[in-house]
């Protein structure tokens, strides 16, 4: 009996230097060279302490073998280390509807840009539309630019730019994400265009952003008109006012997901969640490879959650806007809700007027897309648009002719085509019905 609990001990024991010996290794080294010295380190320490167990009191073969066992999990810590996508950056192709360019902002910022003129003879426009992308860590794409250049054939002086270590802006230090960047980052975008006002169209995180800069006098002075296209989470203070069998909607008509591409996900890979986890700044996993690891499997998994279910094999997915910076998606994320609680008090003295566009088979919870309708005092009308998901603008059948008009209507001030629904006296409605 003495012998087996003798065994089991130092089963266990070559266990813990395998395994949490190669984290703390890890950790202490920041991911050094991609984790190749822990790595090492880790293999060498747990022979070592393999060929001490097997020593003293000598250990017949049959047991060398048992003990074997968990000191080979010291190679799993190599296979870790193995990138799992490209380490170079990869940049989009050139655009069909403007050319790139780069601001060098003041807040260190290096960011990509499109701007899309007004076509010549076009109605002359009073404010230039600032379109701001969901993420956090994504880009705005081809896709996106293609339809808001359908605005500049109306007249409208179109900006598009890639928020900082998404697309082909420049990466900054993984420490350095936050939402207040990219609100600071939106802030020097509005002067590097210099208009006195704009009217800014922001998607799903974007509305998070924009929400941020109303709230802000100094940006919210510069905002003619405001629109929230599917919005995420602008506010998790909405867990405590809305039942939680409300907060989402009912079953959504987005189609399922093969199991076989869930299994494919970039954050189905142990070295991908590794690196996430990791202390913010760690050099185990770069950007790029985490960028580049979001490939096949979780763009068809997003094409897939972002239409309803009649679309999503139509959808041209090399098209879509879907390529993510992990890290800086984890980073911004990991910060919380408080910034984002602080919200409704300040967005009570705003009086920009605004419009909420909402998808029918939307993914994102209703409740948090209601409170920005319960809190925002100056929602001028709301577009619930059928047949459509979190991308309601897609190319489809006559899905991009409705959006356009519910924008245009908006910013001309013109009485809307799609009823206005749900109101703020709507939503508790909405909510029960789970729509």
């Amino acid at each position: 009996m003495r012998h087996v609990l003798m065994m089991a001990a130092k089963f266990v024991g070559l266990v813990c230097v395998a395994l949490f010996g190669f984290l703390i290794l890890l950790i202490a080294t920041n991911g050094l060279g991609g984790g190749w010295p822990a790595a090492m380190a880790t293999v060498a320490a747990s022979a070592l302490v393999w060929w001490a167990f097997t020593l003293r009191p000598p250990v017949r073969l049959p047991g060398k073998i048992v003990l074997a066992v968990p000191a080979a999990l010291s190679l799993l810590t190599v296979w870790l280390c193995v990138p799992v996508a490209s380490q170079q950056r990869q940049f989009q192709a050139p655009s069909s509807v403007a050319e790139r360019r780069f601001w060098s902002l003041p807040t260190g910022s290096r960011l990509a840009y499109w701007h899309v003129e007004p076509r010549p003879g076009a109605p002359e426009r009073a404010e230039p539309i600032v379109f701001v992308h969901g993420g956090p860590g994504g880009y705005a794409g081809e896709y996106n630019r293609r339809f808001l250049a359908r605005l500049a054939s109306d007249g409208y002086d179109v900006w598009v730019y890639d928020q900082a270590g998404g697309g082909d802006s420049d990466l900054l230090p993984e420490t350095a994400y936050s939402h207040e960047r990219n609100v600071a980052d939106f802030k020097a975008v509005l002067d590097e265009i210099g208009a006195p006002k704009v009217s800014v169209i922001s998607q799903s995180y974007g509305a998070m952003i924009l929400a941020s800069g109303l709230a802000d006098p100094t940006i919210r002075a510069r905002i003619a008109k405001a629109v929230f296209v599917e919005p995420g989470a602008y506010d998790f203070s909405v867990l405590d006012r809305v039942p939680e069998q409300n907060l989402y909607g009912g079953a959504k008509p987005y189609g399922s997901v093969p199991a076989a591409d869930r299994a494919a996900s970039a954050l189905a890979q142990p070295r991908v969640l590794l690196g996430l986890l990791l202390p913010r700044g760690n050099q185990f996993l770069g950007q790029d490879e985490a960028a580049n690891a979001f490939g096949g499997a979780d763009m068809r998994e997003q094409r897939y959650r972002s239409y309803c279910a009649a679309d999503a094999d139509r959808v041209d997915v090399n098209a879509l806007p879907i390529g993510l910076n992990l890290k800086a998606n984890f980073a911004i994320n990991q910060q919380g809700a408080t910034e984002k609680r602080s919200l409704k008090a300040a967005l009570a003295g705003s009086r920009v007027p605004a419009m909420v566009m909402l998808g029918e088979c939307s993914y994102v919870g209703r409740g948090y897309q209601t409170a920005l309708i319960d809190d925002y005092p100056a929602i001028d009308r709301v577009a619930y648009v059928t047949g459509v998901g979190h991308s309601i603008w897609n190319g489809l059948d006559q899905h991009d002719a409705v959006a356009l008009r519910a924008l245009e209507e908006f910013f001309a001030g013109t009485p809307p085509t799609i009823r206005n629904y749900p109101t703020k006296a709507d939503v508790p409605e909405f909510l029960r019905e789970r729509k």
